[in-house]
């Protein structure tokens, strides 16, 4: 059977269809066979473009297309066709095809196999195909206007070829397959429309193409590839990232060398700032990641830079960072467990560090830079209390701290328990949490 009969007519399609692929000769199985059958059902410039699917008259094809009977061979008789002006060139199917903005190409079957002619009958550099489909892009804002992208479909593989108005401006540097993108990369990213997700032969040979030319922005040499977005952010894709062998790469959108190589872990958190009117989105969002053969951690910008001099902690296979900062105002940090330091939360996405005090952090209030250190004397342990900026709030010794949930603390000084309140005050009448 033609592949023809296996999918809607090309001239009678309105939307976009998945379907796949083709390739060059060298690339392709479908290699032109002067022996192969010709097509059960070729096209007779009639679509079933009517009312309930019946046939319409295809004017262009009858103006520009003649039938001419063979009489030379075993099929004397069966019907060839010619385009009126280039008389001599014969197929066995032509049908007529937009190429961007109106702009008329042919869609021409020979030897089981097809290819694409331009208005006046000659042939593109475009590989040989099976079948041929309009990509689906998912936007119309993919393409510049008066472009077309065509899926041209050969057995397991396909390219693209890229039209502007007619003129072929771009193909496909290789044939891809038609695969589900496997990924190493845990976190939700994804890829905008004008990015495609593309797969190659070989084993671990997943990459990314831009739509808009055809360029590889990936090459297809990854086990896993991915984009990176900011919730509400004012562009479709921060970075790409390729993973493969358990560590990930990070890439601008238009590709180029890796920014970051030998991530282990990575992830995006937006919004961990606290909002701010009139901020943008990605100023604030944050990247947590861990390099490969590292022991902490790093929090990073978006724009790559740190937001902290110093790692963060790496306990219990996971990065020691707080997920929310809503309505905080500080930010506390243990960076070698031997002391304490204390960041103010600038409204602009940064974080300013107001004080680094000896000792390990037993509590903090992150609304009013409260911050309880457990200290370690000659005789026993000890909890001392301090200020944002560093400074002593008193000079006991509290024997014991607790945290009873929402705001509400208690410590023992010489035997008797206190209520600990948030501007750092104590008080001997007792505060139980009730509700957040």
């Amino acid at each position: 059977m033609n592949i023809l009969q296996l999918t809607t007519r090309l001239s009678a399609r309105v939307g976009a269809f998945i379907f796949c692929l083709a390739a060059l000769p060298a690339w392709s199985t479908c290699q032109p066979d002067p022996g192969a059958p010709p097509p059960e059902s070729p096209y007779l410039g009639y679509t079933p473009a009517g009312y309930k699917g019946s046939l319409e008259r295809d004017p262009v094809w009858h103006r520009l297309v003649r039938g001419v009977k063979k009489r030379d061979s075993a099929d004397s008789g069966a019907t060839m066709f010619e385009l009126k002006r280039r008389p001599g060139v014969r197929f066995t199917s032509i049908e007529p095809i937009d190429l961007g903005a109106g702009a008329r190409g042919f869609l021409a079957m020979r030897d089981g196999c097809g290819q694409l002619l331009d208005q006046e009958g000659k042939a593109y550099p475009t590989p040989f195909f099976n079948s041929v489909q309009w990509e689906p892009l998912g936007s119309s804002e993919v393409l510049a206007p008066g472009r077309a992208l065509l899926r041209l479909q050969s057995e397991g593989d396909y390219v693209w070829a890229l039209f502007e108005r007619g003129r072929l401006l771009a193909v496909s540097p290789q044939p891809y397959v038609m695969t589900y993108a496997h990924t190493e990369i845990k976190t939700g990213f994804y890829l905008p429309s004008h990015l495609r997700h593309v797969a190659a032969r070989s084993e671990n040979a997943n990459g990314i193409v831009d739509l808009r030319s055809l360029k590889e922005v990936l090459a297809p040499v990854w086990s896993g590839v991915a984009g990176l977005t900011v919730v509400d952010d004012t562009r479709p894709v921060r970075y790409l990232v390729g993973a493969r062998d358990s560590k990930m790469a990070l890439f601008a959108p238009e590709g180029g060398d890796a920014l970051l190589d030998g991530i282990s872990s990575l992830e995006v958190i937006s919004n961990w700032f606290p909002f701010r009117k009139g901020r943008p989105a990605v100023d604030g969002a944050v990247l947590l990641l861990r390099m490969d053969g590292e022991t902490s951690c790093r929090l990073l910008d978006m724009q790559l830079r740190p937001l902290l001099p110093h790692p963060l902690a790496f306990r219990d296979d996971q990065c020691v960072l707080p997920r929310t900062l809503a309505g905080h105002q500080y930010l506390f940090i243990e960076p070698d467990q031997k002391s304490v330091q204390t960041y103010a939360i600038e409204p602009e996405g940064r974080l300013r560090r107001l004080s680094s005090t000896s000792g390990q952090l037993a509590g903090a209030d992150e609304h009013t830079g409260l911050v309880v250190v457990r200290v370690q004397t000659d005789q026993e342990v000890v909890h001392h209390l301090y200020f944002a900026d560093g400074a002593r709030i008193d000079e006991e010794d509290y024997t014991e701290f607790q945290n009873l949930g929402c705001r509400h603390r208690r410590v023992k000084l010489r035997g008797q328990w206190l209520s600990l309140l948030p501007d750092g005050r104590t008080s001997s009448r007792l505060t139980f949490p009730v509700s957040c």
